[in-house]
């Protein structure tokens, strides 16, 4: 008597059908068949890959699983060989009752495998209009590619057009995920930012997304899907909206520690070295947005309570412990705050002893000289991207400096603070970076035309609420269009990205 075998041994039991397929002896092939037929049954788990070579085999396997609560079992057989003919004539040649089923099971398949949309080509042999509402529910799972693949090869009317409706579906919520961006109309880099063209942007991280949904992958929880998400969080940061980059990471966080059981050592390290990466630039900036004026602490307590296995980068955070004396130092609410500034930064200079010091002890009382000014300007570009929080607050910094000591060639050092503050608000349209205190201060120096594109853009934050500007978006959508109305638009921009 064979014994009980292991889940993966459908085909042998299938070899072992075979082999007594022909004999002569009926009672001993119906007993064979019955004991072959029980261990298919009590097996663990479902089947990884079954070749079947002859019809009578599907008979074999419908009676061994059908009526024996593995349905999906068997059906996920079938399609492994729907690409026999053999196979499809069977299935059309089977009772309705199973054809039904198999149809009703299709959808769900779709919806949970990746499957090649080569051999989707199934479909249209099995067609058939008495089974219209079945295949409405198949086709509405597949995507456009598949949908146009067999669009092209199919004769059937009543199949083009379920499939057309389709298309038409897609075509919608691809506008809708797209904030209806028309891709093949756009021409780049008419909203640039520190990070590239914002459209651009807003595309490649709608993809991005799209791509980490888990029927894209073999193992939803393994390491490839966790690290396109954080490559996801990431490319939403980029695109100015760093609350929803934080919602990205507290998921992919949560299931991390829940479900990472098939991530191996080396991937697993790799991992959170993303993760401190992403972390070290995206939680600074929301609490900046969210945090003021205890900013540092709620940086903190988002490390500790949310992602307690990362290390935060302790530099990094340390500015923010930094600004909130300048922070002090613009507002007046700190005589000198110069000395404070020196203690906090120290931190920064052990970890970043290449890095030039936001201020030696020799310049508290002075100010900076000329040279040490261009230093920290170039220190502001090559951290703007990289580090953002960083570029800001030097450049509130150097705008305290401006502010209390005498400077030479001073409108040229008010331009060039002016065009990083710019830079921030293209990239993420907030207060924060363009406000009345920042133009009053630097407005003087400035040349007419940067002055009136700040100013432009307060008296938009002026005149529009969250309600008004809604309101005018649905009465005049065409004044969004208007090629003078760039300011209103980002402003728009920055609702939408839930900053103001």
């Amino acid at each position: 008597m064979m014994s009980l075998m292991a889940y993966n041994d459908w085909p042998l039991i299938l070899d072992n059908y075979r082999s007594v397929q022909d004999s002569p002896d009926l009672f001993f092939f119906w007993q064979e068949e019955l004991r072959l037929r029980q261990l298919g049954r009590n097996l663990e788990k479902s089947p990884q890959k079954v070749l079947v070579k002859q019809a009578e085999e599907l008979d074999f396997l419908l009676r061994s699983m059908y009526f024996s609560g593995q349905q999906p079992q068997f059906f996920n057989i079938l399609l492994q060989n729907m690409h026999l003919t053999f196979v499809l004539q069977w299935l059309l040649d089977s009772p309705r009752y199973v054809l039904e089923a198999f149809l009703d099971y299709l959808p769900w398949y779709l919806s949970s495998s990746r499957i090649n949309k080569r051999n989707l080509l199934f479909l249209i042999q099995i067609y058939q209009e008495s089974f219209k509402d079945k295949f409405r529910a198949i086709i509405n799972t597949l995507d456009a590619e598949a949908c146009g693949y067999i669009a092209a090869r199919t004769a059937s009317p009543e199949l083009r057009e379920l499939i057309k409706l389709r298309e038409e579906e897609l075509e919608q919520s691809r506008k809708e995920n797209y904030y209806a961006i028309k891709r093949e109309a756009y021409k780049n880099n008419l909203y640039p930012s520190i990070f590239g063209d914002k459209i651009e942007l807003f595309v490649q991280a709608i993809d991005s997304i799209e791509a980490t949904f888990p029927e894209h992958f073999t193992e939803p929880y393994g390491a490839p899907r966790f690290l396109s998400l954080l490559e996801s969080a990431e490319l939403v940061f980029q695109c100015g909206w760093p609350e929803d980059s934080l919602a990205i990471l507290l998921d992919v966080y949560e299931d991390y520690q829940q479900k990472n059981r098939l991530v191996k050592i080396l991937d697993d390290e790799n991992i959170y070295r993303q993760f401190y990466k992403v972390l070290r630039r995206v939680i600074p900036v929301y609490s900046l947005l969210f945090g003021l004026p205890d900013c540092l602490n709620r940086a903190k307590s988002i490390y500790q309570h949310a992602f307690p296995r990362i290390l935060p980068d302790s530099a990094s955070l340390q500015y923010l412990a930094v600004y909130e004396s300048v922070l002090a130092g613009l507002n007046a609410v700190l005589q000198h705050p110069q000395w404070e500034i020196i203690i906090k930064i120290s931190p920064i200079q052990k970890q970043r002893p290449s890095e030039p010091p936001l201020l030696l002890p020799s310049e508290a009382g002075s100010g900076l000289s000329p040279r040490r000014w261009i230093e920290l300007q170039e220190l502001i570009e090559q951290k703007m991207a990289s580090l953002p929080h960083e570029a800001f607050i030097t450049l509130e910094y150097l705008r305290f400096l401006q502010l209390h000591f005498t400077l030479d060639r001073e409108q040229q050092l008010a331009q060039r603070l002016m065009a990083g503050y710019l830079a921030l608000w293209k990239w993420l349209p907030s207060p924060l970076f363009i406000n009345p205190s920042l133009l009053e201060q630097l407005g003087p120096l400035l040349p007419a035309s940067e002055r009136t594109e700040a100013q432009k853009i307060l008296t938009f934050l002026d005149d529009y609420d969250k309600q008004s500007l809604n309101n005018e978006l649905d009465s005049r959508p065409e004044l969004f269009h208007n090629k003078a109305k760039s300011t209103l638009r980002e402003i728009l921009i920055g609702q939408f990205a839930g900053v103001w």
